[in-house]
């Protein structure tokens, strides 16, 4: 509704956690906004804290993955923010 609601703003998520937010549903919706709205969203990707994820794998390890599973999907690296925690 926010971008509907306007012509130019962009909007972008807080972050969105590696842990909890599989990388393809992240970009399903990336789709589906930038479609809607072209230019105006941004999604932000950050580590987290892995408390529901069973073995431990090095933050900038997992991150990296992820972000290799955004690029696979067509997210484009211009077009998301990554958090430096």
């Amino acid at each position: 509704p926010l971008l509907a609601a306007t012509t130019t703003l962009q909007v972008a998520t807080g972050i969105v956690n590696i842990w909890t937010a599989a990388a393809g549903p992240v970009a399903e919706s990336f789709h589906r906004i930038e479609t809607a709205h072209p230019g105006r969203f941004l999604p932000g990707i950050g580590v987290g804290h892995p408390e529901a994820h069973q073995e431990y794998v090095k933050p900038i390890d997992a991150l990296t993955t992820y972000l290799d599973k955004l690029d696979e999907y067509g997210v484009p690296r211009g077009r998301r923010v990554v958090a430096a925690l």
